[in-house]
């Protein structure tokens, strides 16, 4: 069976790209694996050979330090020199024997090599014979002791330094090793470098070559087509009509041709359908050339988008002017405010073309809102205004919801009897009605009722939603404004009240100011006039006692 393999363009090109794609996917996982590698080996010596290199070295330089400190401890002894032979005992050589447990731990080489747990145990026994030795040697006064010294001596010769010779050839021995195999590690990893290296240079090669063979093929058989098509379209571009030679290329370019031919045809239909949408008229249709035609449909989305368009902002120059005159109608100067909101309910019906309305005021709900009620304050039905009195308690029928709840109730589809149940308006049923609380902030001030026969649309009820809003405003500051006066006008009689109670107060103070000079001037001329007694009669002191009692009296 022979397959036909079709070598347009876009399978040469793409067979092209593939092989590229899998030479380079080839070389990038060589790569990596070799980066791995290489990591891997720099992860091995730098976690386990470099610092195993480094233990072993400070283990043989703690064993010398140790048996020289053990000597002198002997021979030389030194306060200073026997705290540091106990420190490497308690501190320095516990921690490097637990740096080589980890690493043991963390390496099957370390682990399976014998020599390494060789060399700890002979430095804890050299450290045991060195602890024997100081204990021999313990105090000042043991040094006298000749059998004392003698004994040290000995557990130094036989035990300490033959053991720390063993050791450190011991040690000696793990160092070269470690050493050796750190060499070998590093000079693969540089091995490893190189060839990745000469690798990469032989891909640039490779590739150098592919793209200029490519680049060959392509101005050829590509470009210089594309050129022609890239004319085509400036000229187009330009407003010109420039008819397409065929021809008879089974590739790309030929489809390419086919298309633009196809196209520039259509591009008259586009124009004429663009010149009737530009004169407003989005009535007018277009037959879209496929069902992939994308800039027919981006046209008839336009002409969708600009209609819309129009209608919202018809919608929003609606509510503008509306919020607007309502803005004039509450800032209007009424000597009665009934007479401010019969123009605002009137208003309201007659602008959003409804049939009737009401607009209710709480009141009595300063404490409590269940305690309060709903005063209509005015109505408009039908061109004829009604003079009614009506009171709703809060949360009676859907007046008295919409209040408690503070949103705005829209409905369709009324029952009959739906006036006598809920609503606060006239007779007549209505198709639909609008209840919006009239609120600032989360303050409500009452509620506005509207009917209509007619369902609301969205943006009319938004639009009567802010007219709530202005009105609830507009009444706050009618009811501040109230209450403002009252507090004034309470005020100015609270200081006419004061004012006379003043002057009376000014008034008693003066008559009982007379009183006392008056009796101070009586009490001097009684005094007086006892005196007098006293000088011509010296008449004894509980008479005269008596005359000051007759006086006071007087």
């Amino acid at each position: 069976m022979n397959l036909k393999i079709n070598w347009s363009i876009s399978n040469r090109i793409s067979f092209g790209y593939i092989i590229i794609i899998i030479v380079a996917v080839l070389a990038t996982v060589f790569c990596i694996v070799t980066l791995q590698g290489n990591k891997d080996l720099d992860k091995k010596i730098q976690s386990v050979y470099l610092p195993s290199f480094l233990y072993f070295r400070e283990l043989n330089t703690l064993r010398s330090e140790s048996v020289k400190l053990t000597n002198n401890w002997i021979y030389q002894p030194n306060l200073n020199e026997k705290q540091s032979l106990v420190i490497l005992q308690t501190d320095s050589y516990p921690l490097l024997k637990k740096n080589i447990a980890s690493l043991i731990s963390i390496s099957s080489e370390l682990n399976e090599n014998d020599s390494v747990k060789t060399a700890t145990q002979i430095f804890d026994s050299i450290i045991d014979a060195q602890k024997e030795v100081m204990a021999t040697l313990s105090h000042d006064s043991l040094y006298s002791n000749d059998i004392a010294v003698d004994k040290a001596i000995k557990l130094l010769e036989k035990n300490i330094v033959p053991k720390s010779s063993q050791l450190e050839k011991l040690i000696l021995n793990l160092v070269d090793t470690q050493n050796t195999k750190i060499r070998d590690l590093q000079v693969k990893k540089s091995n490893s470098y190189n060839f990745l290296m000469a690798l990469l240079i032989l891909m640039i090669i490779i590739f150098l070559i592919a793209a200029v063979l490519a680049y060959l093929y392509a101005r050829k058989s590509i470009v210089r087509p594309i050129v022609e098509l890239k004319d085509i379209i400036i000229s187009l571009g330009q407003g010109k009509m420039v008819a397409v030679k065929s021809e008879d290329r089974k590739d790309e370019i030929g489809e390419m041709k086919a298309a633009m031919s196809t196209f520039i045809s259509g591009i008259n239909k586009k124009t004429k359908f663009a010149e009737e949408i530009g004169k407003g008229n989005y009535a007018d249709s277009f037959q879209l050339l496929s069902q992939e035609d994308v800039m027919g449909r981006a046209l008839l989305e336009m002409r969708d988008n600009l209609k819309q368009n129009a209608e919202e902002e018809k919608k929003r120059r609606w509510a503008t002017q509306g919020l607007a005159e309502i803005g004039t109608i509450l800032r209007a100067q009424t000597k009665e405010l009934a007479e401010l909101y019969d123009n605002i309910i009137r208003f309201v019906i007659k602008y959003t073309e409804s049939n009737q309305g009401g607009l209710f005021f709480l009141s009595g709900a300063e404490n409590n809102i269940h305690e309060g009620h709903l005063d209509l304050v005015a109505c408009y039905a039908f061109e004829r205004k009604k003079y009614l009195e009506k009171r709703v308690a809060v949360g009676e029928g859907l007046l008295g919801q919409c209040v408690l709840e503070g949103q705005t109730i829209y409905m369709t589809d009324l029952p009959k009897d739906y006036v006598r149940i809920t609503s606060g308006l006239g007779d007549t049923v209505p198709g639909s009605i609008l209840i919006v609380p009239l609120k600032v902030g989360d303050e409500i001030q009452g509620v506005m009722e509207i009917a209509s026969l007619h369902p609301f649309e969205h943006y009319q009820r938004e639009f009567i939603e802010k007219l709530a809003e202005n009105i609830a405003s507009t009444i706050l500051s009618v009811k501040i404004t109230e209450r403002t006066t009252l507090l004034l006008h309470q005020s100015q009689q609270q200081t006419e009240e004061m004012k006379s109670q003043e002057e009376e107060m000014r008034q008693n103070l003066e008559e009982l100011s007379a009183t006392q000079e008056e009796m101070t001037r009586k009490e001097k001329e009684y005094l007086n006039i006892i005196k007098s007694l006293e000088e011509k009669n010296h008449q004894p002191i509980n008479e005269l006692e008596e005359i000051q009692k007759k006086a006071a009296l007087i």
